[in-house]
């Protein structure tokens, strides 16, 4: 793990980030990668400033082989809110490539297929309902306002695995294509992996508030 300051603003860099350069680096589209990397870190610089124009904390940036991830030092945050950092990268993608569609349809620049297909991708994908993505964590802010958050985090929860194993799956099947597709893979394996850590610690969170409220009604 290497550890970045930009202005006093931490940024963690995991080295499996050297995974995915290597793998793309074999079939020459190393630039791919590297453009790819860019919009993902302007997407959570897009997180960041909608959560500092509504007053958050942010604690930190972590980079990884699938990307960046945007941590906030708050606890509690508006509902309102939320939806609106999370929207607030998918949003920057789409509009990045829209503009890039808009430049070239005009002549003023003669190539950004690869920037438009990149920031396409990463607005659509991260809008997808599925938790942790963008669009799964606005469909759970949501699903709190019907139903309990106990029962709101296991459809969501369990939504998201069910779209992960096909995820895995998916990839399997596209290997054939190219081996680049063997980061779908990686991806869903770890984000799978990620989901359990937060279900787990959800349901841990539970329980040490569950022996709070019992330990308090013994002395009332």
């Amino acid at each position: 793990m290497i550890k970045l300051k930009v202005r006093n603003f931490p940024i963690y860099i995991s080295l499996d980030i050297l995974i995915p350069l290597i793998l793309f680096s074999l079939p020459g589209k190393t630039a791919v990668f590297l453009t790819a990397l860019f919009f993902s870190f302007l997407h959570e610089l897009s997180h960041l400033a909608a959560a500092k124009i509504l007053k958050y904390s942010p604690d930190r940036i972590s980079v990884n082989m699938f990307g960046e991830v945007l941590h906030l030092k708050d606890v509690r945050i508006l509902p309102e809110h939320e939806i609106i950092i999370h929207i607030a990268g998918p949003v920057f993608n789409l509009a990045a490539g829209l503009i890039m569609l808009i430049l070239y349809s005009e002549g003023w620049i003669t190539s950004c297929g690869e920037i438009m297909l990149i920031n396409a991708v990463l607005g659509l994908y991260n809008l997808l309902p599925f938790y942790p993505l963008d669009g799964g964590k606005i469909v759970f802010v949501y699903l709190k306002y019907f139903m309990d958050e106990e029962t709101a985090a296991k459809l969501i929860f369990g939504f998201a695995k069910v779209f992960l194993i096909f995820n895995f799956f998916l990839g399997v099947y596209l290997i054939q294509y190219s081996l680049l597709n063997c980061l779908i893979c990686l991806l869903a394996v770890n984000i799978f992996i990620s989901v359990l850590r937060e279900e787990n610690s959800k349901w841990q969170g539970r329980e040490i508030r569950a022996k709070i409220e019992q330990e308090s009604r013994r002395y009332v």
